[in-house]
């Protein structure tokens, strides 16, 4: 267990952390804090002090949001 939870630390390391709230980029505090954690441990943004799993993090920094997603649905 202890190698796996490491494993996943070291290739989850250097992903982008964006804020699903708010979705501004991480700052450089922000990511020295949360660059090691594990999906399921929580972050704390510092703009606007909402808290998301890290998971959700690494996620909009991967696929960032484009004005697109907030329009309504056609129908």
């Amino acid at each position: 267990m202890f190698l796996r939870n490491l494993a996943l630390r070291w290739i989850e390391r250097n992903l982008k952390l964006t804020c699903p709230h708010c979705k501004r980029p991480s700052s450089l505090e922000t990511f020295k804090r949360g660059r090691y954690l594990l999906a399921q441990e929580e972050l704390t943004c510092e703009q606007c002090n909402e808290t998301s799993p890290v998971a959700f993090w690494r996620y909009h920094g991967l696929f960032p949001a484009t004005d697109k997603d907030n329009l309504p649905l056609a129908g």
